[in-house]
């Protein structure tokens, strides 16, 4: 009845778990983050091999990160939205914004109010540290990132932000700058 406004993995996090032999390796287990914005993606890349998306279709095919090609790709930002809250979730991190008010829980027998969390969920999968005041420049980052993200998701452009960049030099002897 409350997670209406819940942002904590208990309650976004939701296994994919697909059957299909001949396109699903057996036993493959995936850790990859994936969103509910792939899943569509994902069933035409297996249906309709090689289609584009139709229009206004958002996500990406989670088909390749099944088959072992995840190398190439970098990490897909998981966003979330409820009444009064949002949160995204990328590189270990999560970030929970409540807007126009906080939420009141108990902690150690005591009534706290929380309007920004941030979590490092690699280190703290359960959640129960909020980092907000402790990490202030990973909050920022978050913060950003999930205003960029909102930007996105308004403009109806395809291309998803990226939490990360990724830089690639070949291999010779010239000197670069960056």
């Amino acid at each position: 009845f409350h997670h209406g406004e819940s942002m904590y993995d208990e309650v976004l996090r939701v296994p994919w778990i697909f059957r299909l032999p001949g396109v699903f390796p057996a036993g493959k287990r995936v850790t990859n983050q994936v969103r509910q914005l792939d899943l569509a993606p994902t069933i035409l890349d297996v249906t309709l091999p090689g289609e584009a998306l139709p229009r206004g279709m958002r996500g990406k095919s989670a088909l390749p990160l099944a088959r072992g090609d995840a190398s190439t790709e970098p990490e897909r930002p998981a966003y979330a939205k409820a009444r009064f809250t949002r949160s995204i979730r990328v590189g270990g991190w999560k970030y929970v914004k409540r807007d126009g008010h906080t939420a009141q829980v108990m902690l150690k027998g005591r009534s706290v109010n929380l309007g920004e969390e941030l979590f490092h969920v690699a280190v703290d999968p359960q959640e129960h540290k909020n980092l907000a005041r402790d990490r202030p420049e990973m909050l920022a980052k978050l913060r950003e990132l999930l205003k960029r993200y909102e930007e996105w998701l308004k403009s109806g452009a395809r291309e998803i932000p990226s939490a990360t960049m990724h830089l690639r030099l070949v291999g010779d002897k010239q000197p670069r700058h960056l």
